[in-house]
């Protein structure tokens, strides 16, 4: 029994929280309903009077926007005449002068005339002195042969005066000591006379000869 009473009691205690809840809802709502009709009055004031302020300005700032931009070009074009003017002016300038210089000149520099003038001078010596080398050098050239023939002839001559001596006292040459010795001048208008012959395996090995000049 206790217990249902206490339970009771409960009850009782949360419907009369419930109730003040429900009392203080009613300022709450309220509150919230002034501010809404306050933020919606500040909106309709900001609609009919901020924005048309801000396109105002918008419409100023595009204005401004749109003078600055013409009067940067207006001030290139003015900065590009000014150029363009100078620019020609020195390239009139340049190009008078250049044209009047370049028609008082001759076709060809004085300076071109001696450079070529003296290498052709240069090349001349060059040539002279090579062909004076080469007849120098084909002087001593000659002398040089000369004596490589002396001694060439004198060489032979020493062989032929030997070989000669070996023959005085034979009139039997062999057939390779004519052919070997008949080059020589002194021996070109001799006779030899076939003497005597060898033979070995049925064949000449050697044919004797009788020699008179």
């Amino acid at each position: 029994m206790v217990a249902i009473i206490n339970r009771f009691e409960k009850r009782i205690y949360d419907l009369k929280t419930t109730r003040i809840i429900s009392i203080q809802m009613a300022p709450q709502i309220r509150l919230i309903q002034n501010n809404d009709s306050e933020l919606v009055e500040k909106i309709q004031s900001s609609l009919i009077n901020t924005i048309p302020l801000w396109k105002n300005q918008i419409v100023i700032a595009l204005g401004i926007t749109n003078a600055r931009n013409a009067l940067g070009a207006q001030k290139q074009v003015t900065q590009m005449t000014n150029d363009m003017l100078t620019k020609n002016s020195e390239l009139l300038k340049q190009g008078t002068i250049e044209i009047a210089e370049e028609s008082e000149k001759a076709v060809v520099d004085v300076q071109t005339l001696q450079k070529t003038n003296q290498d052709i001078i240069d090349t001349l010596d060059k040539v002279i002195e090579i062909h004076e080398n080469g007849r120098v050098k084909r002087q001593e050239a000659e002398v040089q042969l000369e004596e490589i023939e002396n001694k060439l002839k004198e060489k032979l001559l020493e062989i032929n005066s030997n070989e000669y001596k070996n023959w005085n006292g034979s009139t039997t040459p062999t057939l390779n000591a004519i052919k070997k010795y008949r080059q020589y001048s002194e021996f070109k208008t001799s006779t030899f006379i076939a003497k005597d012959s060898e033979y070995e395996d049925g064949q000449i090995k050697n044919m004797y000869f009788e020699f008179s000049k």
